[in-house]
């Protein structure tokens, strides 16, 4: 990879992408989710693109959310497979949203009222397309934080400072502006009233709709544990979140922390935690880290990287109560035993934020419940992402959000499309820690298994196949292979022609 005039000249590996080719050679990138979709590491592509990989489906709807135009790549999709000229510029020279062309539906212009409760990547990718196909339309947003549409997956970076607000910012204000787009930050519905078409915000404000999407997401779920609330106690779940943990472990000169919860979350701001200096103890209340993504081989594989990073995790034990008058001072992990520290974060879960959906009448089960194309009970109503159940299913991921968002977009303006769900894709974001897992990894009888460990370098590759097709996989310590793996998986790739080099270990055959 070269870049402009008088800039770095450096050589690239073949096949690996232009985030990792920047990283290898000491340039600063920002980097999130490493999968192209959050749009923290947009370049602009001088010379050579067609010496890049293909454009994905997530990646090209990154871009189009960014306002991106032709020429522009995700450093962190983009596979490096010849010469390239790149160059990192602002976002500031992002095209304003252009129309997507007619739209494949009939657009009811009757619906000039688009009230959005919610500025994740759902609100945001919603209110984004729907100003696409419609330009006439009012589109207002209804933003409970104070800060302008960031990058949730990233928050735990800030605790140790590393990266500031802008980096994990995604939309500045600009972007909001150009699309003709209101933002309302700071503020929260607190009523919706279906008679009228009206939401009521904590400011007394009544926004009227001809459409209302419901987007707030999900919040933290802190067990009812004794002694919870007493300074040193926190959850991770926003920027202010963050902040205020960084502050209180550098102000309190912390030296023990204790992460209650074994989960993605909890293990990364586990490890931001140990940047700060502090030493970490994770508590997992059964028998592995990351169950829901990891199968017992590999888990046991990363709970000896874990350790290497300094992070201690114990198994099968729960918090009972916390010791502490004013502040935390220990916790009690029952049978006598007592462990010494000065900050707990609880990471156990989320819940879906649906307190004003209850209050509307609308059918809730765990979340919303929405049907295929997205709509809530009430036919003027639809729900996407974090909040939203479909077919009984709460997906709280990234792709999904993005998905739904798109589907709601179209259907609330008078489209018919049909939701069908989404393949989960998860990834553990630490520092030199390469771990991605998809899908459905328990194998039944009717399924093919590929297994490959390498103890000592702490690698594994799990393949599980059904009729050909990637049902689900387990990849640590293999990016390139696990990109592959991914858009195979998306695609619906039949690998049955694949296999016996899969169980060899020649997994390029698929990384194209």
């Amino acid at each position: 990879m070269t870049s402009p005039p008088n800039q770095l000249v450096c050589l690239a590996v073949h096949g690996r992408t232009l985030l990792e080719v920047a990283e290898a050679n000491d340039v600063k990138l920002p980097s999130g989710c490493r999968m192209g979709m959050c749009g923290s590491d947009p370049v602009y592509i001088v010379e050579g693109s067609e010496n890049l990989s293909p454009v994905s489906r997530d990646e090209q709807d990154t871009l189009t959310r960014l306002g991106l135009p032709l020429g522009w790549r995700m450093a962190c999709s983009a596979k490096v497979q010849g010469p390239v000229v790149a160059s990192q510029t602002s976002l500031e020279e992002a095209s304003t949203a252009e129309p997507l062309g007619p739209p494949a539906f009939q657009v009811d212009k009757g619906v000039q009222d688009v009230v959005i409760v919610g500025n994740g990547v759902a609100g945001a990718t919603a209110a984004d397309y729907i100003r696409r196909y419609h330009p006439d339309c009012n589109v207002t947003i209804v933003a409970r934080e104070t800060y302008h549409f960031y990058n949730r997956m990233a928050v735990s970076k800030l605790i140790h400072g590393g990266t500031d607000l802008d980096q994990i910012t995604l939309m500045p204000q600009t972007w909001y502006q150009e699309r003709r787009i209101e933002c309302l930050l700071g503020s929260e519905v607190v009523r919706i009233d279906r008679a009228r078409s009206m939401v009521v915000t904590d400011r007394r404000r009544m926004l009227h709709y001809d459409r209302l999407l419901l987007a707030m997401g999900s919040g933290s779920f802190i067990p009812p544990i004794p002694g919870w609330g007493i300074s040193g106690t926190f959850a991770l779940r926003n920027i202010d979140d963050a902040l205020g943990l960084r502050d209180y472990a550098l102000f309190q000169s912390c030296q023990e922390a204790v992460v209650v919860g074994g989960g993605l979350l909890g293990l990364e701001a586990g490890h931001a935690l140990t940047s700060l200096g502090l030493h970490v103890t994770v508590l997992v209340s059964n028998s592995s880290v990351l169950q829901r993504q990891l199968d017992p081989e590999c888990a046991a594989l990363l709970l000896q990287i874990l350790r290497d990073l300094r992070i201690e995790v114990l198994l099968n034990t729960e918090l009972t109560g916390i010791l502490g008058e004013d502040k935390v001072e220990a916790v009690d992990l029952g049978g006598g035993r007592v462990l010494k520290c000065d900050l707990i974060l609880a990471t156990v879960g989320v819940r879906p934020v649906v307190d004003i959906a209850i209050d509307a009448a609308l059918d809730v089960n765990r979340g919303v419940v929405v049907d295929d194309e997205l709509r809530t009970s009430d036919s003027a109503i639809y729900a996407v992402g974090d909040l939203a159940e479909h077919r009984e299913t709460l997906y709280g991921i990234w792709p999904a959000s993005v998905e739904q968002a798109k589907i709601a977009a179209a259907n609330l303006l008078g489209d018919h499309q049909s939701y069908q769900g989404t393949t989960p894709v998860t990834q553990l974001k630490l520092q030199g820690v390469e771990l991605v897992s998809l899908g459905d990894f328990n194998a039944t009888e009717d399924d093919q298994v590929i297994q490959l460990i390498d103890p000592e370098e702490r690698r594994y590759r799990l393949l599980v196949l059904n009729q050909g097709r990637i049902k689900g996989a387990i990849l640590l310590g293999y990016p390139q292979e696990a990109t592959a793996v991914v858009r195979a998986a998306k695609d619906g790739l039949d690998m049955s022609s694949y296999v016996e080099d899969l169980k060899a270990g020649r997994w390029d055959v698929i990384s194209g």
